[in-house]
């Protein structure tokens, strides 16, 4: 098999938030002339050995050990890796959790560490100077998709009804006994919370039957509707429950109001502007410390501050306190994502190529980092093979989800799709392949 000079491995063949950064990037790369083949972590060892790339890319090193065990085969077979990181908006608290993750070693191998940005990176540099020669700002590639389907698209979808959109939170992290580290006062704190957030929605949805309500679940939730505190909603008639079978792009273009717990999908709904606000039954009293989004919009506690937002968006007014926030709101966007003109998947972009062009130095692995073992490496393939072609086999597998859900022809026509848009874009601000080559990570 040829050498390919970029190789992209992410959990997903459909559209959801690391594909979709991931494809933007491959796509780009694709637009400048590099081969690149996107495919499934869960087959990473074998594509890397089948197509020895020269460059490893993936939206997260850290994240999942599965990503840290097939990029550290990577560095075995002397692939240079280069990773963002998918949940960019660093938090100082969990600075050292968000950096190294499954890398317990905390033994530096990536070539190239891409933040979202400067806030990000000088947090992140604070705590880790050893990791100074490899990090720069590119910016959120995710957040791209908005801006660029916002420059193509007409934002105002006709309904006939009002559709009230709510990002759903991750409560299942504080419900689960296997987090032992979490205080308990906390847990306590979360599971009262969880119970108000259900009870709040239930009398909301009930008195405003007219309007349609969109949940979206966090894709991480473990505890189905009960992680989400939304168990008493989901069999209203006018209501509708998303995962990973609707995207949070469709479900904020549909929304007329984004209603979240907390939650970066505020930010994502402001870049098409959308109104938001936060439902937090005990206002913005938590027991640790908080990231931006609750000080950038209103934060309702009671079904009496629900239904006067409600209210406002029926009447096609702006809810309450929105308008207050619109400076904060333009601070935070730039704290979190570094720039929202569409193009932070070009620098990431950039940067792959400039170390693809300039062969530019790998970092050699440490042999004190534990690397897979051989039996891992086979076993991942006997999975692959009988789980592609013994449908019954998924079922009694732990995880089976995880290896069902990849597609090649989904994700080629998702590429495809993407690929035009992006195109379109590019062309719309009249920015060729020189001009995007000029566009640089910081």
């Amino acid at each position: 098999m040829k050498n390919i000079d970029i190789l992209n491995l992410e959990w997903r063949s459909f559209s959801s938030r690391d594909r979709d950064a991931a494809t933007l990037v491959c796509n780009y790369l694709r637009y400048q002339g590099l081969s690149v083949y996107e495919g499934s972590i869960f087959n990473g060892y074998h594509l890397l050995k089948k197509y020895r790339p020269k460059v490893l890319f993936i939206t997260n090193t850290t994240g999942a050990r599965i990503n840290q065990q097939v990029t550290r085969f990577a560095k075995k077979l002397k692939i240079a890796v280069i990773t963002t990181i998918s949940e960019g908006n660093l938090r100082e608290e969990h600075i050292q959790e968000m950096v190294w993750g499954h890398n317990k070693e905390r033994i530096l191998f990536e070539d190239k560490y891409l933040v979202w940005s400067t806030k990000s990176k000088k947090l992140l540099l604070d705590y880790n100077k050893e990791l100074s020669g490899i990090v720069k700002v590119s910016g959120s590639a995710g957040h791209d998709k908005y801006s660029i389907f916002k420059n193509l698209h007409n934002n105002n979808i006709k309904k006939n009804q009002v559709t009230i959109g709510i990002g759903c939170w991750g409560f299942d992290y504080y419900l689960s006994n296997a987090n032992d580290s979490i205080p308990q006062s906390h847990k306590d704190f979360f599971i009262k919370e969880r119970d108000e957030f259900n009870k709040l929605f239930f009398n909301l949805i009930e008195k405003n039957k007219d309007c349609r309500f969109i949940f979206k679940e966090h894709p991480g939730n473990l505890l189905g509707h009960y992680g989400s505190g939304i168990e008493s909603s989901i069999n209203f008639a006018n209501v509708e429950v998303y995962k990973n079978d609707k995207t949070i792009l469709d479900c904020i273009l549909e929304s007329d109001l984004w209603i979240t717990y907390d939650s970066t999908t505020a930010m994502e709904a402001w870049l098409l502007d959308k109104q938001t606000c936060i439902l937090n039954p005990s206002k913005s009293k938590w027991p640790h410390q908080r990231d931006q989004m609750h000080s950038s919009q209103p934060i309702l506690n009671s079904n009496e501050d629900l239904q006067s937002a409600i209210n406002a968006i029926k009447s096609n007014k702006i809810i309450s306190g929105f308008n207050n926030f619109a400076k904060k709101r333009k601070d935070v966007v730039k704290d979190v994502i570094g720039w929202n003109d569409g193009l932070n998947h070009v620098r990431v972009g950039n940067e792959i190529i400039e170390f693809v062009l300039n062969n530019g130095n790998k970092s050699v692995i440490d042999s004190k980092l534990k690397l897979p073992t051989r039996k891992n490496i086979i076993l991942q393939r006997l999975k692959w093979i009988l789980l592609q072609y013994f449908s019954f086999l998924r079922r009694l597998m732990k995880n089976q989800k995880l290896y069902i859900i990849w597609d090649n022809n989904e994700l080629i026509a998702f590429s495809r799709e993407m690929m035009k848009q992006q195109c379109e874009f590019y062309d719309k601000f009249q920015l060729n392949k020189d001009k995007l080559l000029k566009i640089r990570a910081q």
